[in-house]
């Protein structure tokens, strides 16, 4: 976030936002333009660059304001993977990073493992006839288990961001994903751990910071859609449909739930299958961790609730289609 962001609460974005914390961001990915990509860590493939966006009220033509950000990595020795790999993206950004900083806490932003933001990619996918799929991590998972979240993971040696995301669509749902799809990226999510500021300051560090990118996936009509889940981190897959994320996102649902209440259940665990059966939209409603998340033993753990980023990502989604 930037001064632009500061003095600008954000009147310039369309529409209304869930979050407050949000700007549009350049998300380019490159790579150094010697092509050796030799140098300081995290630099050997490439990497991830961002950088503000003017507000829509200052800046009319987007178009010169990309050439001009092309420009801008050519100053720093970048090149773009290819023409397609700069866009102009909503980046909900965190509240804790810049808190701490505020506070004169800087001490605890130094990273143990890691000196750079790590990069996740989550993929939404669509089928025109099934809809958006969405898979629950298994119970038995260390970091949000019973959460509904869309497939992704993290980066794997010189992969780009779109090879990463459909490898992982492929390992933890089957579904296989064609070089030719139409992808593209639908915004950025800042992720930290813990998750709010009193946490932080008891645990004395940030342990974990990425930037996730959060990619859409329209498969072809006569796809396949069979669903495989692996089951080592996916415990059951629902397909849902457009009207079902409008109202999983409407606060207080959507008028009509009866006729959108059952969700199309792709694949499910042996161990969770009757469970599975009984899945309705309404589980798929709230932010996780919900009440069923924090205590499975008195509300089913289908009720979980959704991951806030993948929130972000089918609401990013859904203003598209409504757009169209």
């Amino acid at each position: 976030p930037g001064s632009a962001a500061e003095s600008k609460p954000f009147e310039h974005l369309p529409g209304d936002s869930m979050w407050g914390n949000r700007v549009h961001v350049w998300l380019c990915e490159v790579r150094p333009r010697d092509g050796d990509g030799e140098g300081e860590e995290g630099a050997q493939h490439g990497g991830v660059l961002m950088c503000p966006a003017l507000p829509g009220d200052v800046c009319a033509d987007r178009e010169a304001e990309r050439r001009f950000v092309v420009d801008a990595l050519g100053e720093l020795g970048l090149d773009p993977l290819s023409d397609g790999d700069i866009s102009c993206v909503p980046l909900v950004w965190n509240n804790i990073t810049r808190s701490i900083a505020g506070a004169g806490r800087g001490d605890l932003l130094s990273f143990k493992r890691h000196r750079h933001c790590r990069i996740g990619v989550c993929v939404l996918v669509e089928h025109p006839r099934r809809g958006v799929l969405l898979t629950r991590r298994a119970r038995h998972m260390r970091t949000f288990p019973g959460a509904w979240v869309l497939p992704g993971g993290g980066i794997e040696g010189a992969e780009t961001l779109r090879d990463a995301g459909l490898r992982e669509v492929v390992e933890e749902t089957g579904v296989e994903v064609p070089t030719a799809c139409r992808t593209k990226v639908l915004g950025c999510w800042e992720s930290c751990y813990p998750t709010c500021g009193p946490d932080l300051l008891n645990t004395g560090s940030l342990r974990g910071h990425h930037a996730v990118i959060m990619y859409h996936a329209l498969l072809d009509d006569d796809a396949d859609e069979e669903v495989q889940i692996q089951h080592t981190e996916t415990d059951v897959a629902v397909w849902v449909t457009r009207e079902q994320v409008r109202h999983i996102l409407q606060e207080g649902g959507s008028p009509g739930l009866d006729d959108i209440a059952s969700v199309d259940l792709a694949a499910a665990s042996s161990s969770c299958l009757d469970e599975a059966r009984g899945i309705t939209v309404n589980c798929l409603r709230g932010i996780y961790p919900t009440a069923a998340a924090r205590a499975p033993a008195v509300v089913p753990a289908a009720s979980g609730g959704l991951g806030e980023a993948h929130l972000f990502a089918l609401s990013e989604w859904l203003r598209g289609k409504d757009a169209a």
